[in-house]
C-alpha cells in the first residue's frame, strides 16, 4: 500500500489501530519521510553553495530557512495539543426537575454520591478500550439500580398502582437501535433494549412477552414489588387525590414487607424525567441511552419519548443526545433528532443546537437534553430548575451537579 504524508493514523480499512506494531510501523513510515525531506532540502544547499553565483548564495541562504521550517517543525511532537485532545467524552442525567434547593446536607450528598458512582461507571469502561455502547449501558444500569431516580429500582407507579418502564438505546456508528415499552419484571430495562437491537430485526418490542424473551436469554427477571418504592407510592397518592381518582391503598401487585422501604425524606429526581448517558469512544463512536418508569400516575399502556428513536434518544456519527422531560412534547418535536439535524443542517455546534430545541422549539419547563459530538465536546442543559447530572473526558474532567446554575 502507498502511503503519503497526509494519510491519518488509520487502518486501511478506515478503522483507528489497535496493534501496537501496525501504529508503530505507521510512525517509522512517517520519520522515515520526513528524513527524506530534510535529506533532499540538505542537497537543495549543497548544490547551491557549488553552483549558484556569490549573490544568488547569499539570498538562497536567506530563503532556505523557511524552507526547511516545517519539516523541523512538524517533527517534534505536540505534546500539549495531543495530552488536550479528547479521546473519550461521557455525560449522563438523573432527569429534568425541580428538586428543592437549599437541600438538606446529607441528602444532596446520597445524590452527588450516586451520580459520581454512574458516571465513573462508564468512565472505567471507556478508560479500558470499551465502546460507547458498552459505557452508555453500564451508566444507565447504574442509574436504575439507584431508587433515587425514576428509573429501574425508582420507577413511578401508573395510576393502577403497577410500574411500565421504557427504555432504548442506540449505536450513532451503525444506527442500529433497540426499545423496549411497558416492561414489568425486567430488573434492567435499558439490557432488554440493547438485546432487541442485537438479537433480533425490530426497533422497539413492548408487552408481556419482552418477560419471556429477556428469560430466554438469560437476563434477570423480577417480581412488580421489587420496582416499589414507599416514596414513590406516597407520591402516586398525592397525584390520584389531585386527578380526582380513586386513591390506592396498596400498590396494584402484592409485595412482601422486606420489599417496603423505610420512609425517608430524601426528596425524589425526575417525577416525570428518565436517566440517560451518551458517550464518545477512543475509536471515535457514539452512542445514546435512555431509561424511564415514565409519568407518576400515567394512563397503564402509556408509552413516552424514552423509548422512541429520535424523540427521546438519538446517535449518529456526528452527535449522541439524550432527553428528559415532557415526553409528549419531545415526541411531537422529534427534539433529540432535530439536534442532529440542526448540527448537519445548519452547522450549529452541539451546544448551539441544544439550547435552539429548548429554548426555541419547546417551552420553559418542558425538560433538559444532554449531548456529546465527534469532538467530545458535552453540552448539559435544562430549562428546569434541576437536571442531575455528571461529565467526564478524557482530559482529566470529572464532574456532577444537580442545579442547572450550577458551575
Amino acid at each position: 500500500m502507498v502511503y503519503d504524508e497526509t494519510m491519518p493514523d488509520v487502518t486501511p480499512d478506515g478503522s483507528a489501530y489497535t496493534c501496537v506494531s501496525c501504529r508503530a510501523a505507521d510512525s517509522e513510515r512517517k520519520q522515515k519521510l520526513q528524513v527524506q525531506k530534510i535529506t533532499g532540502r540538505s542537497e537543495m544547499m549543497s548544490f547551491a553553495m557549488t553552483k549558484c553565483s556569490p549573490h544568488r548564495f547569499i539570498l538562497f541562504a536567506i530563503f532556505f530557512p523557511f524552507l526547511l521550517w516545517p519539516s523541523v517543525a512538524q517533527s517534534q511532537p505536540d505534546d500539549d495539543k495531543e495530552n488536550s485532545r479528547v479521546r473519550w467524552a461521557i455525560a449522563l442525567h438523573g432527569g429534568a426537575g425541580s428538586l428543592p434547593r437549599p437541600m438538606d446536607a446529607e441528602q444532596e450528598q446520597l445524590y452527588r454520591a450516586a451520580l459520581t458512582a454512574a458516571l465513573r461507571s462508564g468512565k472505567d469502561v471507556l478508560v479500558g478500550g470499551g465502546t460507547a455502547v458498552d459505557a452508555v449501558t453500564a451508566t444507565v444500569v447504574e442509574l436504575e439500580n439507584c431508587p433515587l431516580f425514576n428509573a429501574g429500582k425508582g420507577a413511578v407507579f401508573n395510576h393502577a398502582g403497577q410500574h411500565e418502564l421504557d427504555a432504548s438505546i442506540m449505536d450513532g456508528a451503525t444506527l442500529e437501535t433497540g426499545a423496549v415499552a411497558i416492561v414489568k419484571q425486567i430488573k434492567n430495562p435499558i439490557v432488554a433494549a440493547r438485546l432487541v437491537m442485537e438479537k433480533t430485526p425490530h426497533v422497539l418490542v413492548a408487552g408481556d412477552h419482552l418477560r419471556d424473551f429477556a428469560a430466554a436469554h438469560e437476563y434477570e427477571i423480577v417480581e412488580q414489588s421489587y420496582f416499589y418504592t414507599k416514596r414513590r407510592f406516597l407520591k402516586l397518592q398525592t397525584k390520584l387525590r389531585a386527578k380526582g381518582l380513586p386513591v390506592l391503598d396498596k400498590p396494584g401487585y402484592e409485595h412482601r414487607t422486606s420489599a417496603v422501604e423505610p420512609e425517608s425524606s430524601v426528596p425524589l429526581s425526575g417525577d416525570s424525567g428518565t436517566v440517560g448517558c451518551v458517550a464518545l469512544d477512543v475509536r471515535g463512536r457514539l452512542a445514546a441511552a435512555t431509561s424511564t418508569g415514565g409519568l407518576n400516575g400515567k394512563m397503564p399502556g402509556r408509552i413516552g419519548d424514552s423509548p422512541i428513536c429520535g424523540a427521546g434518544n438519538y446517535a449518529n456519527s456526528q452527535v449522541a443526545v439524550g432527553g428528559t422531560g415532557k415526553g409528549e412534547e419531545f415526541i411531537r418535536h422529534t427534539i433529540a433528532a432535530k439536534v442532529a439535524w440542526l448540527m448537519e443542517s445548519r452547522d450549529l455546534g452541539v451546544h448551539e443546537a441544544v439550547n435552539y430545541c429548548l429554548h426555541k422549539v419547546l417551552k420553559k419547563g418542558d425538560g433538559g437534553l444532554i449531548a456529546v459530538d465527534s469532538n467530545g465536546n458535552l453540552a448539559m442543559h435544562s430549562t428546569t430548575s434541576s437536571l442531575p447530572r455528571g461529565a467526564a473526558d478524557s482530559t482529566g474532567r470529572f464532574e456532577v451537579g444537580i442545579w442547572i446554575d450550577e458551575p
